[in-house]
């Protein structure tokens, strides 16, 4: 039996071989997984001032080191070593 999505699996694994690409890969999948868990938060505090509804989990976006460690524990629990980023030298 011939496995039709060999093709598309060996496409995909090149565009990940690029750390750049791979990098943002893991960022959007963090992103998603922190708006995951702020909107279950929301609805489970039952987080509603008066009338209001809160903004939807879309909206949210996140920066900074949360990300970068929400990215990392992905990429651990994946198995995609990731190779740190050279620090710009201080001379």
């Amino acid at each position: 039996m011939q496995n039709h999505f060999a093709d598309l699996e060996l496409e995909v694994r090149k565009y990940l071989a690029d750390a750049d690409l791979r990098t943002r890969v893991l960022e959007d999948l963090a992103q998603n997984i922190l708006r995951k868990m702020v909107e279950m938060q929301s609805y489970r505090d039952g987080n509603m001032i008066g009338y209001a509804r809160p903004a939807p989990t879309s909206s949210v976006s996140f920066a900074g080191a949360i990300v970068k460690g929400v990215a990392s524990v992905i990429a651990d629990e994946l198995g995609i070593p990731i190779k740190p980023k050279k620090q710009p030298s201080k001379t």
